[in-house]
């Protein structure tokens, strides 16, 4: 029962690969791997859908692991990763919308994406960042405002009715 560890390159913990270096790059090159596979998938599937169950198919076997974590490693990561990823989301729409066939100067994800109601990969990264934050400001503030409150009285009568 001492055995000694050993020593890895990378090694996945809670669904995050830690690589030896502590950079997010082998984690993000892993996301970008399973939503490829997933987009493979869908676009496979996509004659057989409908759009809503194509835009049900991306929510459940891609949107999810593009959020996984996002706050972390979209800061961290190197542009060309976050561009990759962005890349995956857009082609995953083009397929919903199905004019993947098109090239990408006459389908414009930004209008897919106001059609489809699906926040593009920059816009969740800095949503998550403002929901975090809203929580900090809410945990080390909710005493102080909670105090506040109680602290106040006023000088009117409450009518009972």
């Amino acid at each position: 029962m001492n055995k000694p560890l050993q020593e890895t390159n990378e090694t996945k913990l809670l669904g995050f690969t830690i690589c030896k270096s502590l950079t997010w790059n082998s984690h993000v090159e892993n996301v970008i791997s399973l939503v490829d596979k997933k987009i493979c998938l869908l676009r496979l599937c996509r004659r057989f859908l409908t759009t809503f169950s194509s835009k049900q198919f991306y929510y459940q076997f891609i949107h999810c692991h593009l959020i996984q974590g996002i706050q972390i490693y979209y800061s961290l990561s190197p542009k060309y990763l976050r561009d990759s990823l962005y890349l995956c989301q857009k082609t995953a729409i083009r397929i919903i919308a199905n004019v993947h066939f098109l090239p990408p100067v006459l389908s414009s994800t930004s209008s897919l994406c106001k059609q489809f109601s699906i926040l593009p990969l920059p816009t969740l990264h800095k949503y998550f960042c403002s929901i975090y934050a809203f929580r900090i400001f809410i945990d080390n503030y909710s005493d102080y405002l909670s105090e506040i409150f109680v602290r106040q009285q006023h000088k009117y009568p409450v009518i009972n009715t």
